[in-house]
């Protein structure tokens, strides 16, 4: 995608540091999917008053200089709705999408964004890991901890793309089975 598609009108410093985001998260995300899935190519990245990704390639985001954090969410559905894994999870549960996303936000924040001040995503995914199941705590969020759970010792991008490839060879797939 091309930098006059990313955020036209947002101030230039923060449209700058949001780009390294954007372009460390598209990175990572087919990295991870290297192999297994197509990659939903990224059209557009507008500024919006909620988050959002549409199948045509097209992501919403609320900008905020202090959470930039949602461009890897939102960017890892590129990933995600075109994969094996969507595709043949038995439930046809939209939350585990959500989970994943939040999944790959939480381990891009720890590897990108470690020693800044955490963001309120990351305080919450945090109680998520420690409390599995709390009823505070979002679906996607919820998920997402049970995902990285399952790394056990390898809670890292490494490990993500390694239990991705493992998904990606199911032929049938419960979701919540798997996770529990």
């Amino acid at each position: 995608m091309k930098y006059s598609k990313f955020l036209p009108g947002v101030a230039e410093l923060l449209r700058k540091k949001a780009w390294t985001v954007f372009k460390n998260a598209e990175r990572e995300a087919k990295q991870i999917i290297d192999g297994h899935n197509t990659f939903v190519k990224i059209k557009g990245v507008n500024e919006g008053n909620k988050n959002t990704w549409e199948e045509n390639g097209i992501i919403t985001i609320t900008v905020d200089r202090d959470d930039l954090g949602v461009i890897y969410h939102e960017v890892f559905h590129s990933a995600f709705h075109k994969s094996h894994i969507w595709q043949i999870d038995e439930n046809g549960d939209k939350q585990w999408g959500n989970g994943f996303c939040d999944a790959f936000r939480y381990l891009m924040e720890q590897k990108y964004l470690l020693g800044k001040d955490e963001s309120d995503f990351m305080k919450r995914f945090q109680v998520g890991l420690k409390k599995p199941g709390q009823t505070t705590q979002n679906e996607s969020i919820k998920r997402g901890a049970r995902i990285i759970q399952k790394l056990n010792q390898n809670q890292t991008l490494e490990g993500f793309r390694d239990l991705w490839g493992k998904l990606c060879t199911k032929n049938n797939l419960d979701l919540d089975g798997y996770f529990s």
